[in-house]
């Protein structure tokens, strides 16, 4: 880890120093790491959805039985699950249009809050329906739902087909290159390096405004892979977004690992001198993951 480097680094000269520095940064602005998914289900408009299910069913619970049945024998299927055998029914074998209704988010949302990732997928992928769901929400909600389910490699798949697309003007939405990076992240293969390269010249290329989020899971493949120099080339991408906890924390990985110790330790100093204003100290905080800071200093 990056503070075993450096307790070896501090006992080829400054040790007792740095030992009492390095405390002093784990002591006070050492963080412990947390979970949490990509986005939440307000972000994805799950929470309004499951909102106008509940709402739906109240108003029309008298009705709920005739309702079922007169949808099976439009659909001949059959519960448990109505609304998602329905839907599947209705749009595969009726091939149904709804004139200007946007209903690809509706459709996706359905089958995230049924968590189907398997019938989504195949929704989307149906040649008859690829401009059915042709909107940057319904390729984030079904990216989502593939992720959360570990489908890394059918997120890469999606985002083939996003990008070979062009809609609502732009063939990159800020969501799906957020998802497709940190698909690439959890598969943390050569191919992942390769193709995360890649897609940052591609946005690099055509002026696109990068995500702090997503360049932070790009420069952390290449931590995982080994390529430092390109981790703080990517990280390099985002300039002035230095005060960020992740940016710090993959920045000092990387430095340590190619021996870039001089920057290592300015870093962690400006960790401790730094002056914020008080006004937006909620916003920047001066701190180091505990991932990182793990290590115990050894006695000379």
């Amino acid at each position: 880890m990056l503070l075993r480097t450096l307790s070896s680094f501090a006992q080829a000269g400054k040790s007792a120093k740095l030992q009492q520095f390095l405390g002093q940064v784990t002591n006070q602005y050492v963080v412990s790491s947390g979970i949490r998914l990509l986005y939440s289900a307000e972000a994805l408009g799950l929470d309004g959805y499951k909102n106008s299910r509940e709402k739906t069913a109240l108003q029309f619970q008298d009705l709920k039985d005739k309702f079922h049945q007169k949808m099976t024998e439009f659909s001949d299927l059959s519960p448990p699950n109505y609304y998602y055998n329905i839907t599947n029914d209705l749009l595969k074998k009726k091939k149904l249009r709804f004139g200007a209704y946007t209903f690809g988010p509706v459709i996706m949302r359905l089958y995230h809050h049924l968590n189907q990732p398997e019938d989504a997928l195949e929704l989307f992928l149906h040649e008859d329906f690829k401009s059915f769901f042709a909107q940057n929400i319904s390729y984030q909600v079904l990216m989502d739902l593939l992720y959360n389910n570990g489908r890394y490699e059918d997120v890469v798949k999606v985002f083939d087909v996003v990008e070979a697309r062009q809609n609502q003007g732009t063939r990159y939405p800020r969501s799906v290159v957020m998802l497709y990076v940190a698909a690439l992240y959890k598969m943390n293969t050569p191919e992942s390096l390769e193709r995360v390269v890649t897609l940052y010249r591609k946005l690099t290329a055509v002026g696109h405004t990068h995500v702090r989020r997503a360049v932070c899971f790009a420069a952390a493949i290449a931590v995982n892979q080994g390529q430092y120099n390109q981790a703080i080339e990517l990280l390099a991408l985002i300039p002035g977004a230095g005060t960020y906890v992740t940016v710090k924390c993959i920045k000092l990985l990387a430095m340590s690992k190619i021996g870039r110790y001089e920057d290592v330790l300015n870093l962690l100093y400006g960790v401790l001198n730094v002056d914020v204003p008080e006004a937006r100290l909620k916003n920047v905080k001066q701190t180091i993951l505990s991932d990182v800071v793990s290590f115990q200093v050894q006695d000379e």
